[in-house]
């Protein structure tokens, strides 16, 4: 175990510094890479860099997120054992990781000492404690979420361009008087094209496209991706 070379990659530089000191003082021969501004396979290449047994990749994997996939599908491509941390219990979350082929899945909220008892396991290539079944409830969680975002987006996509100026107008929290004053149109006017994208985004209310465009990302900036 104690040859064993592992490499923490993460965009936050103390996370990876601090489990890098941590693993050196256990053994290990460990190198902290922090993720800059670069693309999933210049990643990869910097981790290959480095010959890694085990990596310990901290990635984004919400629901849309490309740069989680890229980077771990291809290192488990490649033959390495990751361990995917993740900022919280989110089991869709989890449930990607998985889909991707983490060979483990810690969080960030948990103690530093199950991320510890992870790599020891992964390090040892003893098999991954959580159970099969488990495994594939997390899986599932994740893949009917993603079915259920893409839906999403696909009826956003079919609202026109008025429809989406209501929409964003909506969720700054204006009325439907405030909407026709500021586009110097009837409120008739308004009410017919926002009962038209509610029937496109087949929800009932205002509230529930509001909730539905905010659960889905919709019209917010686009974040930040690795590849």
């Amino acid at each position: 175990m104690s040859q064993s070379r592992i490499t923490i990659m993460d965009r936050h530089g103390l996370f990876v510094e601090v489990v890098g000191h941590v693993l050196e003082r256990r053994g290990y021969r460990a190198r902290a890479i922090a993720v800059g501004a670069r693309s999933a396979a210049a990643q990869v290449r910097r981790v290959e860099e480095t010959r890694p047994d085990v990596v310990v990749l901290g990635v984004d994997f919400g629901i849309g997120s490309e740069d989680g996939d890229a980077v771990l599908s291809e290192l488990v491509d490649r033959g390495h054992p990751v361990i995917a941390v993740i900022d919280g219990d989110d089991p869709v979350e989890q449930g990607a990781a998985f889909a991707a082929g983490a060979h483990a899945v810690v969080s960030k909220s948990r103690p530093l000492a199950d991320l510890l008892e992870v790599v020891d396991a992964a390090a040892a290539e003893e098999p991954e404690q959580l159970s099969c079944s488990e495994r594939a409830r997390l899986v599932a969680i994740y893949r009917d979420a993603r079915d259920r975002h893409h839906a999403a987006h696909r009826r956003f996509a079919s609202l026109s361009r008025k429809e989406q100026e209501i929409l964003r107008q909506l969720m700054a929290g204006r009325t439907v008087r405030e909407i026709a004053s500021r586009s110097v149109v009837s409120e008739h006017t308004v009410r017919t094209q926002v009962k038209s994208l509610l029937g496109k985004l087949d929800v009932s209310s205002q509230i529930q496209a509001v909730a539905l465009a905010r659960r889905s990302g919709w019209g917010a900036s686009p974040r930040h991706r690795a590849g």
